[in-house]
């Protein structure tokens, strides 16, 4: 019956919400709504609605097994998370789209700084999804990664010095 509950709240918000919005954006004379639109935005959106069913109706209808409930309460712990970095980077991409239009940003390097904030989101996503799986607090899981990151930098040191130095060689033209 979740599963059933979960099915028909997607299909609800893919076939009346999205084309609601969908009708609504075509209305409108601006073509900022438009660009998000294309990029999928509210697409992404679209997906927390089972994960939130799912997520309130699990421990009621798994109330004699909460092991089990736990056990479906992380998973679309995960899955929100997922959907997060999705619908971030949808975003990313819809203002990459209106910088390239706009004639003040086109010159400048935006492709660099949504680049950027990709991989701070991703980064920050895998941290999330770590202490989620380990039941741990994402700053316990970021110290872990900096203890690691630590010996690995100590461990290759001179590795690490020999390639930096033969990039400021072959850059500065040093040979």
């Amino acid at each position: 019956i979740l599963v059933c509950v979960a099915i028909l709240a997607d299909v609800l918000t893919k076939r009346v919400i999205l084309r609601g919005i969908e009708k609504a954006v075509d209305r409108t004379s601006s073509s900022l709504d438009n660009i998000f639109f294309e990029k999928r935005v509210f697409d992404a959106l679209a997906h927390l609605a089972p994960a939130i069913v799912i997520e309130l109706g699990a421990p009621i209808v798994f109330e004699a097994d909460p092991d089990l409930a736990e056990g479906i309460s992380t998973f679309v712990q995960v899955y929100v998370v997922v959907i997060v970095v999705w619908v971030s980077s949808s975003f990313l991409d819809a203002l990459l789209e209106l910088s390239q239009r706009s004639a003040y940003l086109r010159d400048k390097p935006m492709l660099s700084y949504i680049q950027l904030g990709k991989l701070i989101a991703y980064s920050l996503a895998g941290v999330m999804i770590f202490s989620i799986l380990f039941s741990e607090s994402p700053l316990v899981v970021l110290s872990a990664f900096g203890a690691a990151g630590a010996v690995l930098l100590f461990v290759f040191k001179d590795t690490i010095l020999g390639l930096v130095a033969s990039v400021q060689i072959s850059a500065n033209d040093m040979l």
